[in-house]
């Protein structure tokens, strides 16, 4: 395969997996979803990573144009930014609320297994939101942060989610 079919074959596989995640909150909600989209934000995030060393994106003359975009739950606005951190933020975001859901998705009378992979799926939505609440602040300007995104929400996330 030359070179040029394996960055054509990165783009497309890039942007289906982009095309998924878009609106992926009025996408099914089962648990078979749920890992799906979990396995697609992660390779999704992967590919941003190298594009990002790769490319600059932004709004002046040395980049990449490249528009994305966030509906903020909070506002109900629909935010964007040409800040390849904004997506990549709000993607690992998303990651966070599916092994959130996942963790959800298991009975308190569940076998043993299950409601221990459900404290682990509660473990890893924990850490990513502290992660994002560290880091965010440091990775876009303020006035890109959505409110949902903010740390004091994501503080209040997770102190009154049941579990974690």
């Amino acid at each position: 395969m030359s070179y040029t079919n394996e960055v054509q074959g990165f783009i497309t596989e890039f942007q289906q997996n982009r095309n998924v995640l878009i609106n992926l909150n009025d996408r099914e909600k089962t648990i078979d979803a749920l890992k799906g989209y979990k396995t697609i934000i992660v390779q999704y995030l992967s590919m941003l990573n190298i594009i990002k060393s790769k490319m600059n994106f932004g709004k002046d003359s040395y980049s990449i144009k490249v528009e994305f975009y966030w509906k903020d739950v909070l506002k109900n606005d629909l935010m964007s930014s040409y800040n390849s951190n904004f997506d990549y933020y709000s993607n690992f975001f998303n990651l966070a609320v599916c092994y959130y859901s996942l963790g959800m998705a298991v009975l308190p009378n569940d076998e043993e297994i299950k409601v221990k992979e459900s404290i682990k799926n509660f473990q890893y939505a924990a850490w990513i939101f502290d992660n994002i609440k560290n880091e965010l602040p440091n990775a876009l300007p303020p006035k890109e942060i959505p409110s949902d995104m903010t740390p004091n929400y994501l503080t209040y996330v997770r102190r009154h989610s049941k579990l974690f």
